[in-house]
C-alpha cells in the first residue's frame, strides 16, 4: 500500500493514485486540495474558479496589517486612518505601476526595473506562504516610500538549482497534460476579462502562466481524468484552509462530495496555500494520529491557528528574512539530490 502526503498539484497525484490502484490505499492526506474534475476539464474554466482565493487572500492581509499596527506591520500607520487603507495604499502601487514602472537600485552600481506585473507576480506568490507576510508588508512599504534596493536575486533563481533549465514552463505542461481543451468551453480570449473581474489586482498575472497551454499540442497517451469516486481500501485525508489564494476551499469541498464515504475534510481557519504555514495544535494532532495510528477526525471539523499572521514580526525582521531565505535554500538542495536520495516510505509532493 502507499501511504503519502500531497501537497498541491501532489493532491491530484495522490487521488489519482488511490483511484487507479483502490485496493493499495494506505494513509494517504490531501493538503490544499486540487478539484480534479475541475483540474481535468477544460483550462480556462479552471484558471477562473481557482482564482476565487486571490482577493480574499490580500484583503485579510491587509486587515490583518491594520489590525496589529505599525509596530508589526510596515504598512500599518498610528491608529486613526480610516478602516481598509492599507489595501488602498497597496492597490495605489499596483496601478501607479501599470503605467510608471520603479526603478530602484541594485547593489552598489547597477538599476532594476520593477513593472506593475512583476510586483503582482512577486506579492502574488509571496501571499500564499502567510510566515512571509511581514517581508512582503516590508518590501510593499519600501516600494511605496521609494526605499527600495533590489538585491539581484529572483525568487525562482532563490528556489532553483544550479542545473536548471526548466524556464518556468512546468506549469504550463502539466496543466496541457492533464486538462481538457478540445471541447466546448470557455474561450481563452473570455477568460481574461472574466478573470480580471474576478481578481483586479492578480487575475492577470494569475492567468499569464496559463496561457502557453492553448499552444500545447501533444495528447499523453495516459491521461486520467475519472472515475473519482472508486471504493478505496482507506478514505483520503483532505485538509484545505479557509482562504487559500491557490487551491480553494470549495474545491476540497467539492472533493469531499465527489468521494463521498472515501474522504474525510478538515478545514483550517486562517489564510495561505497549505495547512502547515502556521501553527496549529489541531492539524499537527490530526496529522500525527492518522499516520501513526490510522485514525480519522469526524468530518467536516475545523481548527484553529495559534497564532496570529503577523506574529512573527516580535522577532526582528531580518531574522523573518533569513528563515525565509534558509527555506528557499533548502529546497534548493532538495532539488538538486538525485531522486534516489530523495525518496522516502511516506511520499511528500508538492506543487
Amino acid at each position: 500500500v502507499l501511504n503519502f502526503y500531497g501537497m498541491s498539484y501532489g493532491t491530484f497525484l495522490g487521488i489519482t493514485y488511490a483511484n487507479l490502484f483502490p485496493s493499495r490505499v494506505g494513509r494517504i492526506a490531501l493538503d490544499s486540495v486540487l478539484d480534479p474534475t475541475a483540474y481535468t476539464g477544460p483550462t480556462p474554466d479552471l484558471m477562473l474558479s481557482s482564482a476565487t482565493g486571490i482577493d480574499p487572500t490580500l484583503e485579510g492581509f491587509a486587515a490583518a496589517c491594520e489590525a496589529v499596527g505599525p509596530s508589526q506591520c510596515a504598512l500599518a500607520e498610528p491608529k486613526g486612518k480610516p478602516c481598509g487603507y492599507v489595501l488602498t495604499k497597496i492597490q495605489s502601487l499596483f496601478d501607479a505601476t501599470n503605467e510608471t514602472p520603479l526603478v530602484v537600485p541594485n547593489g552598489d552600481d547597477d538599476i532594476s526595473v520593477l513593472t506593475g506585473t512583476a510586483i503582482r507576480a512577486y506579492t502574488l506568490v509571496d501571499l500564499s506562504f502567510p510566515r512571509a507576510y511581514p517581508i512582503v508588508a516590508q518590501y510593499l512599504n519600501d516600494m511605496i516610500t521609494a526605499k527600495y534596493v533590489a538585491d539581484g536575486v529572483g525568487i525562482d533563481d532563490a528556489c532553483s538549482p544550479d542545473t536548471y533549465r526548466g524556464m518556468n514552463m512546468e506549469f504550463s505542461v502539466y496543466i496541457a497534460n492533464d486538462g481538457d481543451n478540445k471541447g466546448d468551453h470557455m474561450s481563452w480570449e473570455d477568460m481574461l476579462p472574466a478573470i480580471k473581474e474576478q481578481s483586479d489586482a492578480f487575475g492577470i498575472v494569475f492567468a499569464k502562466d496559463a496561457w502557453p497551454a492553448l499552444h500545447f499540442k501533444p495528447t499523453p497517451i495516459e491521461r486520467y481524468a475519472g472515475p473519482w469516486d472508486k471504493p478505496l481500501k482507506h478514505p483520503l485525508l483532505l485538509l484545505n484552509n479557509e482562504v487559500d489564494p491557490q487551491t480553494p476551499l470549495e474545491w476540497a469541498q467539492n472533493t469531499a462530495d465527489l468521494l463521498g464515504d472515501n474522504a474525510v475534510l478538515v478545514t483550517r481557519e486562517g489564510f495561505g496555500h497549505s495547512v502547515i504555514n502556521l501553527p496549529s495544535k489541531c492539524i499537527q494532532q490530526i496529522t500525527i494520529n492518522f499516520f501513526n495510528n490510522g485514525t480519522y477526525p469526524e468530518p467536516d471539523t475545523v481548527c484553529k491557528v495559534d497564532t496570529g499572521l503577523f506574529a512573527t514580526t516580535t522577532r526582528k525582521l531580518e531574522d523573518s528574512v533569513d528563515a525565509v531565505e534558509a527555506a528557499r535554500e533548502g529546497l534548493a538542495a532538495l532539488a538538486a539530490q538525485p531522486r534516489r536520495h530523495r525518496s522516502n516510505a511516506l511520499g511528500r509532493v508538492h506543487g
